[in-house]
C-alpha cells in the first residue's frame, strides 16, 4: 500500500472528528447523499492514536499489557457496533416520519432553522430523559 504524504496529512485532519472538533461550514449538508462516511474517515487517526499510546507507554518504561489493550479494543468494537445498530434504526425511523408526516420544509441553511431545531432536540431529549426516571 502506497500512502503519499498529502494523503497522510489529509487523514490526520480527520482526527478532530474523534473529539467532535469540526467546522460547521464544512460539515453541514443540504442533502443526505452529500454527507461523507465519517466512520471510515476516523479509522486511520484512531489507529495512529493507539500506536502513539504504545510509544508513550514504552518511553515511560511501562509494561505493555496485551490483555488491557484487547479489553479496550473489544469494548470499543462492542460500543460502536451497538451505536451503529441503534443509530441506524433511529435514522430509518426519522426518514420514514419525515417522508410521511412532514407539514412544511424549513430552509436548511437558515439560522432560525438551526435555533428551532436546537430547541426541538433539547425538548425531546428532556422528555426522553424524564421518561427514564419513571
Amino acid at each position: 500500500m502506497n500512502i503519499s504524504c498529502i494523503d497522510l496529512v489529509d487523514q490526520l485532519k480527520h482526527a478532530g472528528k474523534l473529539w467532535y472538533l469540526v467546522n460547521p461550514y464544512e460539515t453541514t449538508f443540504e442533502l443526505p447523499h452529500k454527507v461523507p462516511d465519517y466512520q471510515q474517515q476516523v479509522w486511520f487517526p484512531f489507529f495512529v492514536l493507539i500506536i502513539l499510546e504504545q510509544i508513550i507507554l514504552m518511553s515511560k518504561k511501562k509494561r505493555f499489557r496485551l490483555n488491557d489493550q484487547m479489553t479496550s479494543l473489544s469494548h470499543w468494537l462492542l460500543q460502536e457496533s451497538g451505536r451503529i445498530l441503534f443509530r441506524g434504526g433511529e435514522y430509518y425511523a426519522y426518514i420514514v416520519i419525515y417522508e410521511r408526516y412532514r407539514r412544511w420544509n424549513l430552509p436548511w441553511d437558515s439560522t432560525w432553522t438551526w435555533c428551532i431545531t436546537a430547541v426541538g432536540v433539547d425538548f425531546c431529549y428532556y422528555w426522553v430523559h424524564r421518561s427514564n426516571h419513571g
